[in-house]
């Protein structure tokens, strides 16, 4: 996915073995900006996501 948005760029160096460097392009940088408070979201509410998750298996094992 990330590659074809063209979040990493990729060198190649032809030597033995060959060498192949990546890095995040500018796009790539920006979207790090949100995942940390992507991720703190996540821990916070993992609770209400166990919760949500059990319920709606509940409801499809009933239907």
């Amino acid at each position: 996915m990330l590659d074809r948005a063209h979040s990493p760029s990729r060198t190649v160096t032809p030597v033995k073995p060959p060498q192949l460097d990546i890095a995040l392009t500018d796009p790539g940088r920006e979207f790090r900006m949100p995942v940390p408070t992507l991720a703190e979201w996540v821990v916070a509410n993992s609770s209400r996501m166990d919760v949500a998750r059990a319920a709606y298996s509940k409801r499809r094992a009933a239907a």
